[in-house]
Order: structure tokens, then C-alpha cells, then sequence
């Protein structure tokens, strides 16, 4: 799916951060969206203005977290 949506144009961030054997918690992976927007505000091919994130399975609750209080 990365490479398809890179193959489209868009700058895609795909860490690996979880597996059948540990889970982070949502804090974990709140650092994580965060340090990755961080990234991305370096660089100068992104549109900071027009960020998005999706997932797939349990990656995808997060998608939640400003309507959870998170601040993502």
C-alpha cells in the first residue's frame, strides 16, 4: 500500500512500530504521529497544511485521537 500511494505522489511514512507481540500504548504511538510530523515539516517536497493519516486494523482507531483529546 506504501508503494502504491507513493507510486501516486504522495510522501508516505510507514514506521514500523507494532507487532503481534507488543502493542504501544496510545501515548507511544501519539510520539510517534508527532515526530513524524515533525519530520515531514523538514522536508521540502510536503505541503504541511495538507497531512493526512489513515491505517488499517487497529492502526486505524488512531486516526480518532483529536476527537479522543489527543492533540494529533
Amino acid at each position: 500500500m506504501v508503494n502504491r500511494m507513493a507510486g501516486d505522489g504522495y510522501v508516505v511514512i510507514a514506521p514500523f512500530w507494532q507487532t503481534y507481540a507488543a502493542s504501544p500504548s496510545n501515548v507511544e504511538v501519539e510520539a510517534l504521529i508527532r515526530n513524524s510530523i515533525t519530520y515531514l515539516e523538514t522536508r521540502d517536497d510536503v505541503d504541511i497544511e495538507r497531512i493526512g493519516l489513515t491505517g488499517f486494523c487497529a492502526v486505524g482507531r488512531y486516526r480518532t485521537f483529536p476527537a479522543q483529546g489527543y492533540g494529533v
